[in-house]
């Protein structure tokens, strides 16, 4: 069966020992798991399934917290922990073993998660990872991508949010804007949080885990065939060999024209990646 554009995803919601974790789908086959970005959900997948799950069954998760996945009551503070919920979500759908393919964010949840359970994975693409504890002022830069934005009675906090979501870039499909708008205002929030995340709230909280992640050495566990792409034009890029030669069967891709996450602006090459390396 053929699947176009048109065809729409199926959104679903597995139990977890820490709650509810959403989900969209697509296709029928060998299972492909797509890790999203901060802060974004499984919703940045929505528009582009299609391109990969010609004969593959194609599952977008949307991370605990993110989306309309909940947030875990006892905040966590381990990479592990994410990496966990990975396990249980394949578990509750039947998928002994998935490709992956994980950007940004969804990178670090993915490099944790072969670390510990590279037996679940066939082949693993992680785009624009990072080890900013491993650079000086990594946290800085870190917390400035995924900031908390105070709400303020004019409402000026919206318009700050939604130009930090492409929505003052005229070629932006506006649409898109909102749908990024609401996953961020979603993860906009320091409630129970405050003494754990401080300011940063809980889109900090996997950054906040990241931090204190040792990347390098955990890449060293991942067993299975991986594919590190930073875009040429990408400052995350000066850490590119350090992640193609620090894994035992990794390989590197610097694209041209790709810096940092370009889905929603050059989807036919994101398809392109992922179906030429898991064929």
């Amino acid at each position: 069966m053929t699947i176009d554009s048109k065809a729409r995803t199926s959104r679903g919601m597995i139990q977890t020992p820490d709650g509810q974790i959403e989900y969209r789908e697509m296709g029928e086959g060998k299972p492909l798991l797509l890790l999203h970005g901060l802060p974004q959900s499984s919703r940045q997948y929505d528009q582009h399934m299609w391109r990969v799950a010609q004969g593959r069954r194609v599952i977008a998760m949307s991370m605990m917290g993110c989306g309309q996945s909940a947030r875990p009551e006892v905040p966590y503070t381990e990479m592990n922990q994410y990496a966990e919920t990975v396990l249980w979500f394949l578990d509750a759908l039947d998928i002994d073993k998935t490709d992956i393919f994980a950007t940004h964010t969804g990178s670090a949840l993915a490099v944790s998660f072969a670390a510990l359970y590279s037996n679940k994975i066939n082949k693993l693409i992680i785009q624009e990872p990072f080890h900013y504890a491993a650079l000086e002022g990594g946290k800085e830069r870190l917390f400035k991508a995924h900031n908390y934005y105070p709400i303020k009675n004019d409402g000026s906090h919206l318009l700050d949010i939604w130009e930090k979501s492409g929505g003052t870039d005229p070629s932006s499909d506006l649409h898109r804007v909102m749908e990024k708008v609401v996953d961020h205002l979603i993860l906009d929030s320091r409630e129970n949080v405050e003494e754990i995340y401080g300011d940063f709230g809980w889109e900090g909280a996997i950054p906040f885990c990241m931090l204190k992640y040792d990347f390098f050495e955990a890449i060293k566990n991942i067993t299975v065939p991986t594919l590190v792409v930073h875009g040429s034009q990408s400052a995350l890029g000066v850490q590119h060999n350090d992640f193609v030669n620090g894994l035992p069967n990794g390989e590197g891709l610097r694209p041209e024209s790709i810096s940092l996450m370009n889905l929603d602006k050059n989807p036919e090459q994101w398809a392109e990646i992922i179906n030429k390396f898991i064929h």
